[in-house]
């Protein structure tokens, strides 16, 4: 009974993500090479976010989560993660503990 279950709960699965895949395709904006140089196209990059637009351009105060994750991707920091989520330096060329470690000093890049 179980099994049976199983597979029935698999099969609809499978059938209503290729039914929902077949509606979507016609919606997906497919771009063709227009013979164009690189340089001659525009190249802004443009990122869903807030349908308000950025209320504040400082990343300390980000009102909601859409907009503190532009603004992470505008704004560089001390340090930065590697995909192994390790802090690799960014802006910050070495950064220097004191004995106690209770100060940091970050010394930037030139």
């Amino acid at each position: 009974m179980v099994n049976h279950r199983r597979a029935f709960v698999t099969w609809i699965f499978v059938a209503w993500a290729t039914v929902a895949h077949l509606f979507a395709w016609p919606m997906v904006s497919v771009s063709q090479e227009t013979g164009t140089p690189a340089a001659d196209q525009d190249r802004t990059l443009r990122l869903a976010g807030p349908s308000s637009g950025l209320a504040r351009l400082d990343p300390r105060f980000a009102p909601d989560q859409p907009t503190a994750e532009i603004l992470r991707l505008v704004f560089a920091g001390l340090v930065r993660f590697d995909a192994d989520l390790n802090p690799v330096l960014d802006l910050a060329e070495r950064i220097d503990v004191s004995a106690a470690g209770q100060r940091y000093t970050a010394v930037l890049r030139p």
